[in-house]
């Protein structure tokens, strides 16, 4: 999901699924459904609120829900390089923030192919540690937020400051 900047402040707009299956990852068009419960769950003020209320809706029980803003999306490009979107051109760490934001040029089905290309990424790692470090920064600067299903999963989340709980010190 890519929402409007800030840890705590916008809208869903844009997402996809991640399917892990017998040790193999894909990246789909979040479109429809999910287009749908995204809106639907709620402000992303209250993003483990949300998230809760998304993994429960519809018949698929995701695992997770993985909120990006347009700065932690910049700072994922900075690690891995820029973006080619079919008609429209490159898009850069530069361009992230100003054109994922609402109204700034970028619809729906781009940011769903930003979203989907940055995961393909993440995931192969070309640089895993480079990656690494931009994803630790963007959560803890709350532009990367994870909420799990798994209470264990969620514990090591709010460990590393993924979780999207607001900074209370040392964690």
């Amino acid at each position: 999901d890519l929402a409007a900047p800030g840890p705590s402040g916008g809208g869903p707009l844009a997402g996809v699924e991640l399917v892990m299956d017998g040790g193999t990852v894909a990246v789909r068009p979040g479109g429809g459904e999910l287009a749908e419960r995204l809106d639907d769950a709620g402000a992303a003020g209250d993003f483990a609120g949300a998230a809760r209320r998304l993994l429960g809706a519809g018949p698929a029980r995701p695992d997770a829900v993985v909120a990006l803003d347009p700065l932690g999306a910049r700072a994922l490009l900075e690690a891995t390089g820029p973006i080619d979107l079919p008609g429209r051109g490159r898009l850069d760490a530069a361009g992230a923030a100003p054109g994922l934001t609402r109204g700034g040029g970028y619809g729906r089905a781009d940011r769903e192919l930003l979203l989907g290309t940055l995961l393909g990424r993440v995931l192969a790692g070309p640089d895993l540690v480079a990656t690494g470090r931009a994803l630790g920064d963007a959560g803890a600067r709350g532009h990367l937020r994870v909420y799990a299903a798994d209470a264990g999963l969620r514990r090591v989340l709010a460990h590393h400051r993924l979780d999207g709980a607001p900074a209370t010190g040392p964690r």
